[in-house]
């Protein structure tokens, strides 16, 4: 639990002087909180930072750990050309970052390069997934955009 978790419960257990809390008190102990994301916010708005700020803000001042992987985006453009109607246009890697600021550096992309009027969208998947062995059971970390044939899950695999 973060320091200033633990600060607000203490803070509340002061206020009560005991450490069972009623509804109400559990009340008061969401109200800190929403009153602790308020001022982050303020803050942040008193310093003309854009709105995508505040999350992260919010989460780094209780602490809050946001996981951290690879990630892979894949672009793609609208083309009626194409059955599907969009084109694929190519695969970027973002490596050991929070899903939150891959969102975040995209919607900068989209504003900047690829405006979505003009068909621009991006998919964002996790860079592995993990699969059951088929032979041995255990659980196998590999890449998401592995062919199924190659898929250590999948028979094929194992009958070539």
């Amino acid at each position: 639990m973060n320091e200033r978790i633990r600060k607000l419960i203490r803070k509340l257990d002061n206020e009560i002087g005991r450490y069972y809390w009623t509804d109400k008190e559990k009340e008061k102990f969401a109200e800190l909180i929403v009153k602790e994301c308020a001022k982050v916010v303020a803050d942040a708005v008193d310093h003309r930072e854009p709105a995508s700020t505040y999350v992260g803000k919010i989460k780094e001042h209780f602490g809050v750990e946001m996981s951290k992987q690879d990630w892979l985006v894949s672009v793609y453009k609208a083309d009626k050309r194409c059955k599907s109607g969009e084109r694929f246009i190519a695969k970027y890697p973002f490596r050991d970052m929070a899903r939150d600021t891959v969102e975040r550096e995209l919607r900068e992309l989209t504003a900047q390069l690829y405006p979505k009027k003009q068909g621009w969208r991006f998919d964002v998947q996790p860079a592995t997934k993990t699969v059951k062995n088929l032979m041995t059971g255990q659980d196998v970390e590999i890449a998401s955009d592995t062919p199924w044939c190659c898929n250590p899950a999948s028979e094929s695999y194992w009958s070539m």
